[in-house]
């Protein structure tokens, strides 16, 4: 009897050490993306000790601290062949966590391939996608039947992106109703704009992105400039000049946007501005704005605009 409630003693302290080190990596994946490398020399201590643990610990016997531990390493030191082993080990274990485990860990884990992504290596789009799609699946990513209106509204995005479109039509038609009432119809007709733009029904994009001027300042300015490209390529020339000069004039009112964000839509207003203006049978003004933009930054989308030069 003595032996048998120390080892049920025992077992009992090393559930807890184990809770204890998958717990820490969780709060150091959510710190790491905070604090990057600053973490003090106390923290870093602890790291190693908790770090030659985990090494060392079968991922059967502890699934959430080989998760957690291997996002640590994975979001810490940026190797592509690891990431590749732990979304694999991830999808595997994903129920053996709750859905609030669950929640964190997959957007920790898109919010890296987005990084990737915005840092040259497209790849990492087609794993965000995948996340995306698992969350919304298997619903994890709804939580108390609400899915966030920016995480909607990116999952459209990265959808989009993949040439997804009827499985982002679906998406927008069945899940909408876990969009809050306040914010659900901007976003909606947000989301099929986009869909509609980037699948080239410009007639439909149009129709959606025109009709409505939305409350929230980003979906504001995107819609812009999305109808500006549009305007641009129909050589809807009265409606386009229109377009940019209200487009002005509410970045001039909007204090509350951000300096980026001004400087990156004062950019695609400028270079359209300067695609209707420029002589096409000047070559030399032609070089000259090539030129220009090659060099802006910030200008979403740079290629468009140097397709469009070239055309002229």
């Amino acid at each position: 009897g003595r032996f048998e409630r120390i080892e049920e003693y025992m077992n009992t302290v090393r559930a807890f050490d184990k809770h204890y080190i998958a717990t820490r990596f969780r709060d150091l994946c959510a710190l790491y993306t905070h604090k990057k490398d600053r973490f003090s020399d106390v923290e870093n201590s602890l790291i190693d000790v908790l770090s030659s643990y985990a090494e060392n610990l079968d991922s059967e016997e502890s699934p959430a601290i080989f998760v957690y531990y291997n996002l640590y390493k994975v979001l810490t030191e940026q190797n592509d062949e690891q990431f590749t082993v732990f979304k694999e080990k991830l999808v595997a274990y994903k129920d053996r966590f709750d859905d609030e485990d669950k929640y964190g860990i997959f957007l920790l884990t898109i919010n890296h391939c987005i990084r990737k992504m915005n840092s040259g290596k497209r790849e990492y789009l087609d794993d965000a996608f995948s996340f995306y799609k698992i969350g919304i699946e298997d619903k994890f990513l709804i939580q108390n039947e609400i899915i966030d209106r920016y995480l909607f509204r990116n999952i459209v995005s990265a959808g989009v992106s993949l040439k997804a479109f009827t499985w982002v039509n679906n998406f927008i038609k069945n899940y909408q109703q876990y969009l809050e009432n306040e914010y659900r119809e901007s976003y909606v007709n947000f989301c099929f704009g986009l869909l509609y733009y980037r699948s080239g029904n410009y007639d439909q994009a149009m129709s959606y992105l025109a009709q409505y001027e939305h409350d929230d300042i980003l979906l504001n300015l995107n819609s812009k400039a999305m109808l500006i490209k549009m305007y641009y390529e129909q050589d809807a020339i009265m409606a386009l000049e229109s377009l940019l000069e209200s487009a002005k004039v509410y970045l001039r009112r909007k204090e509350d946007v951000a300096d980026n964000l001004r400087a990156l839509y004062n950019n695609i207003i400028r270079y359209t501005s300067k695609l209707l203006r420029v002589n096409p049978f000047d070559k030399a003004k032609k070089a000259k704005l090539r030129e220009e933009i090659q060099a802006a930054n910030p200008l979403i989308e740079k290629q468009w605009f140097l397709d469009q030069l070239e055309q002229l």
